[in-house]
């Protein structure tokens, strides 16, 4: 098999890896996409992609569009790639920073790569807190509060540092329609936002520098993904 082949055979049915979850919670979407053993969550490829369809629905309800880019800064494997394929299916640039990064190697990712949001839980804000002054984009922060129950819930949950914007997480899953998993992810005795209009986003913000971080070639034939406990859907 020769590289044409090759490439004829990988982007036959789509090579976009948003196109392959889509087109398994069409074909398939009752089988379990992603396992989070941490809370023993389970999400089919159905739930998954209609929890990133209310993720990406709810960026651009926010103002967030393509050009934009979007940091998740967040210890929970789940939530992370939740926000990963949301943030794809927005058209938004994906810019994943390291949950260990603290001081000044956590100035320089972000000062690199200028998100407008991010998206943070309690245990990283303290380290995010520390930086913010030094970050020449001021970008608006969400925070993700899993409830009592959840394993990294934090019962004391620290704010985000004054001077800086916060958007409610609940702002970021509004629209959710699975209850499987979110005892951890999402609070149900949270009321839901009402929807924003195109003018209450998150303000103009400048254009970011950095390069666009790529969904291509992550998935092959029926969607993999690999999480911090392992493999979670075939």
């Amino acid at each position: 098999m020769n590289e044409r082949e090759l490439t004829r055979l990988l982007t036959g049915d789509g090579e976009i890896v948003t196109e392959r979850l889509d087109h398994w919670a069409a074909v398939a979407g009752d089988r379990t996409f992603f396992y989070y053993g941490e809370d023993d969550a389970t999400l089919t490829y159905a739930d998954f992609a209609r929890q990133t369809n209310a993720i990406a629905g709810n960026l651009a309800r926010l103002g967030v569009g393509k050009g934009d880019r979007v940091s998740v800064f967040c210890r929970n494997s789940l939530t992370s790639a939740l926000m990963m394929f949301g943030i794809w299916k927005a058209g938004v640039v994906y810019c994943p920073v390291n949950f260990a990064y603290t001081g000044r190697l956590l100035t320089y990712q972000l000062n690199d790569k200028a998100p407008r949001l991010i998206v943070t839980d309690g245990a990283s804000l303290p380290a995010l807190n520390d930086v913010l002054d030094a970050i020449a984009a001021k970008p608006t922060i969400a925070v993700y509060k899993p409830s009592p129950g959840a394993h990294d819930h934090i019962a004391e949950q620290p704010a985000v540092r004054s001077g800086f914007a916060e958007i409610a997480w609940s702002e970021l899953v509004w629209g959710f329609s699975c209850q499987v998993i979110f005892g951890a992810l999402f609070r149900p005795d949270l009321a839901a936002p009402r929807p924003r209009s195109a003018t209450e986003g998150l303000g103009s913000h400048p254009q970011p520098r950095a390069a666009h971080t790529s969904a291509r070639w992550v998935a092959v034939g029926r969607l993999m993904v690999v999480a911090n406990s392992g493999l979670v859907a075939v």
